[in-house]
């Protein structure tokens, strides 16, 4: 983001996310998939979380348009499941 700041998550199966959530506490849950993976853990090593972690659920959405009048959407910029 301009601010410099950037939002972090992670994208779980919603039983396994409650159950481990449930188990560890939110904080430490986010903290147990970031150590997952390494390059994203990496760029973080020398950042300050400015907020706690919140949950958001089915995040999904899909464009209407996702090609047109020369444009088309890839990604996650036409849908997120």
């Amino acid at each position: 983001l301009n601010t410099g700041r950037a939002s972090v998550g992670a994208v779980v199966d919603q039983q396994v996310g409650e159950e481990e959530v449930g188990r560890l506490g939110l904080e430490r849950f986010l903290d147990e998939q970031l150590a997952l993976a390494p390059y994203t853990s990496g760029m973080l090593a020398r950042a300050e979380r400015v907020s706690g972690p919140f949950i958001v659920k089915d995040w999904s959405y899909a464009c209407k348009n996702i090609a047109g009048d020369r444009y088309v959407l890839a990604g996650d910029a036409a849908c997120f499941i």
